[in-house]
């Protein structure tokens, strides 16, 4: 029953998070990330065509959003898809907590995640820093795997995991340092 109701509260938190996403005004830097990401989507080349001061890895994750819609429909699918990564970022987290200590109290961990009312509008902003934290978070999750279960496959993929990370934003080095 409490797995349950911390389940049920948790998707109440995220449905919230998922309404004030596609309300709240657009940051100039969300604008910068889809400018960017339309300019490499038509062909042209960053640090060469266009300044482009972080890593591409993010860019090219926004790419998709200009494919197939126009206006300000590719706004919408950009917070959208920023809301998937924040929820699994909370399900990594979850996962984390419930490999590290088998409890079930691993969906309050993600709950408290979705709740969290200080970082809020960061977590809801078209950002690298949050696809970032997930691929950390992932990559943390399958070198603990690892280590349980001694699966060469499961440490490279960890590695790769943490090196797409700092593709996607070079902040989460110490993050990194960690896991080594």
């Amino acid at each position: 029953l409490l797995a349950f109701m911390l389940l049920f509260a948790t998707v109440i938190f995220l449905w919230w998070h998922l309404q004030l996403g596609l309300q709240r005004y657009f940051d100039a830097d969300e604008f910068a990330y889809f400018h960017w990401a339309r300019q490499m989507l038509i062909g042209k080349r960053p640090y060469v065509d266009f300044l482009l001061y972080v890593p591409a890895g993010f860019v090219f994750f926004l790419m998709p959003t200009f494919a197939f819609a126009t206006g300000p429909t590719p706004l919408l699918i950009g917070r959208i898809m920023q809301f998937i990564v924040f929820s699994g970022t909370v399900g990594m987290v979850s996962l984390l907590f419930w490999e590290v200590r088998k409890s079930y109290l691993a969906l309050f961990a993600g709950m408290i995640l979705a709740f969290l009312p200080m970082p809020f509008d960061k977590l809801i902003e078209v950002r690298p820093d949050n696809l970032a934290t997930l691929l950390v978070l992932l990559g943390i999750y399958l070198e603990v795997r690892y280590l349980k279960t001694k699966k060469n496959t499961v440490g490279f993929l960890s590695g790769i995991a943490f090196g797409v990370s700092l593709l996607v934003l070079p902040k989460t080095v110490p993050n990194i340092l960690v896991g080594l």
